[in-house]
């Protein structure tokens, strides 16, 4: 999943703007850095199993508190709940934006307000 969402974030995110971290370490799977400044722009956590997206809502909500920055959350397109999470998401006017992912695509299923790319 990883490596097609970092294609992902290449193909509608310039790299002559931004700069694209893999994150390693204790946070969002990936960060998207504005390359003038170094300030987040946006973030993208990947989950690949239904019990990893059954947690993903608090975890995404402290990376935007962390980096200052909204956030994608990239889940599998056989997603169990996936009418559920968009409707809490939207409820809340959640700062998340959606990516499902399939074997042959990502599709953006909600996007990121005020987020440009």
């Amino acid at each position: 999943m990883q490596r097609g969402i970092r294609e992902w974030l290449i193909r509608n995110y310039s790299l002559d703007k931004y700069i694209l971290k893999h994150n390693r370490a204790d946070g969002p799977d990936f960060l998207v850095n504005i390359k003038e400044t170094g300030i987040c722009h946006l973030q993208v956590e990947c989950k690949g199993s239904n019990d990893d997206v059954d947690r993903a809502i608090g975890q995404t909500l402290g990376y935007i508190i962390t980096y200052n920055a909204p956030i994608f959350l990239a889940i599998p397109e056989n997603y169990r709940y996936f009418r559920y999470l968009e409707k809490v998401i939207e409820s809340f006017n959640l700062p998340l934006g959606i990516l499902i992912v399939s074997d042959q695509e990502i599709t953006k299923k909600r996007d990121l307000k005020g987020v440009e790319g």
